[in-house]
């Protein structure tokens, strides 16, 4: 619905923490607005507010009509034995 066309995910686990990097060809973010739906049966908006909640770090790079990138550090820490 919000990304028609690919998707591409990349995780980057070479450091600490996990970089996730998806980047869309759909009509890009007007606002990066993460935030929960006045009406709470809504699912627009909500899964920003998922990411930006959950997620350490949150980059949004977005040219309308062109797509979005988005990258986030998840908080979970790789282990080292």
């Amino acid at each position: 619905k919000h990304a028609p066309g690919l998707v591409r995910v990349d995780i980057d686990w070479r450091g600490t923490y996990p970089l996730v990097t998806i980047v869309d060809s759909g009509p890009g973010l007007l606002r990066f607005a993460p935030m929960l739906p006045h009406n709470s049966l809504s699912e627009n908006g909500r899964g920003l507010f998922l990411i930006k909640t959950l997620a350490q770090d949150v980059r949004v790079e977005s040219t309308p009509s062109y797509g979005t990138k988005m990258m986030m550090t998840l908080p979970v820490r790789r282990l080292t034995g």
